[in-house]
Parts: C-alpha cells; sequence; structure tokens
C-alpha cells in the first residue's frame, strides 16, 4: 500500500490546469499593460483587458486547430464529439475575441492622432 503512486483525479487535473492557463493569462495581460506605453490607470486597465482578449482568441483558436487537425490536446480542453459545439461557433467566437480589441485599438489610434 506505501508503494503506490497517487495520482491526482481528473477533475482535479483539469481544474489545475485551467487555473493555471487563467494564471498564465494574468501574468501575461499585467506585463503587457505595464509595459505598453500611453498615459494613467484607465489606459494600463484597458491594455489588460485588450491583452486577456487576444491571448483568449488565440487559445480558442488554437483548440480549434487541435480538434480540426486531430492534434494532442490536455485534458481539460478535450471533450468529446458529442458534447462539442459546432467547429464554426468556436472559430467565430475566436476571430470576434483577437479582431475586436484590435479594431478598438485601431479605432483610438486614427481618432487620436488626426
Amino acid at each position: 500500500m506505501n508503494n503506490q503512486q497517487v495520482r491526482p483525479a481528473p477533475y482535479q487535473q483539469r481544474l489545475m490546469v485551467g487555473w493555471g492557463i487563467v494564471a498564465l493569462f494574468l501574468v501575461v495581460a499585467i506585463v503587457t499593460g505595464v509595459v505598453a506605453h500611453g498615459g494613467g490607470f484607465v489606459m494600463m486597465l484597458r491594455n489588460i483587458l485588450v491583452s486577456i482578449a487576444i491571448l483568449a482568441g488565440l487559445l480558442c483558436l488554437l483548440v480549434y486547430l487541435a480538434r480540426r487537425m486531430d492534434w494532442w490536446l490536455p485534458t481539460a480542453l478535450r471533450l468529446s464529439s458529442d458534447e462539442r459545439d459546432e467547429d464554426w461557433r468556436l472559430l467565430g467566437l475566436s476571430l470576434a475575441l483577437i479582431a475586436l480589441p484590435v479594431i478598438m485599438l485601431l479605432t483610438q489610434h486614427f481618432l487620436l492622432h488626426q
């Protein structure tokens, strides 16, 4: 009994991978928000939110590609085919998550630098 290896339950493993991804997003977003030029606290928060949205969109795009190409996915991101939504919804949402913050930044840039 003492020689048995202890393995985390699948739920615990999914939870830890999920929290790890969230922590990575937050660290990258905070670093991006602080390093990006601009003035004030509101601009820093905006940059943090934009970077979180773009990173989440890229992760969703990676999951979409992994499902389409039958690549390996971590257990936290795997779903059976009957539990999955249609692929075009995941693709559309990931592209929207990337495009909307970029459009917002470009609009602000063009309006303030005329």
